[in-house]
């Protein structure tokens, strides 16, 4: 926070995501499961840029192309390469439109025609809760307080579960 080469404070958590997002190759995506004006900043404001789409409207400075989309939880972004801008590709079901814009700090292209983001197949779900991410780990960053800790002890009991069915040898 504050002037580069005096901060006031240095904060942890995005250190080399400014440097991992300019080499992204094409097809790369990004996620964050809170869509809103403190993660979605117009870069006049702010006093660091961690993650970039296209810095000053150029294209990327470092030879990669940037990654293909964000996913939120409101909405599916793509980047348009040639407006260098942020675009709607579809708006989550029960979103609307006034919510989307009301988070995100900048302007956001929306098309003419919405489209609304297709529901994950039954084979996808199953996949997700089953291969991906069977221990709930995904649920974590929607929750807080009791909810988050009774979650992390469920968690840790699962992983020592896993662990103990192995058997141990000792040479």
């Amino acid at each position: 926070i504050g002037d580069w080469n005096n901060p006031k404070i240095r904060l942890p958590g995005a250190a080399g995501i400014f440097d991992f997002s300019m080499f992204y190759a094409r097809g790369s995506f990004l996620y964050t499961p809170r869509h809103d004006t403190r993660t979605f900043v117009p870069t006049e404001k702010l006093d660091f840029v961690s993650g970039v789409g296209f810095p000053n409207g150029k294209t990327s400075i470092c030879g990669g192309s940037g990654p293909q989309c964000v996913i939120t939880n409101l909405a599916y972004i793509v980047f348009d390469n040639e407006l260098k801008k942020m675009k709607l590709g579809s708006i989550h079901p029960g979103v609307d439109l006034e919510t989307l814009k009301g988070s995100t700090g900048f302007e956001i292209i929306t098309p003419d025609e919405l489209k609304e983001t297709l529901p994950p197949t039954k084979k996808e779900i199953k996949l997700l809760r089953e291969k991906v991410d069977p221990l709930n780990i995904r649920k974590l960053e929607n929750l807080s307080g009791n909810e988050r800790e009774e979650l992390l002890d469920d968690i840790i009991q699962k992983e020592l579960a896993k662990q103990n069915k192995f058997p141990i040898l000792l040479i």
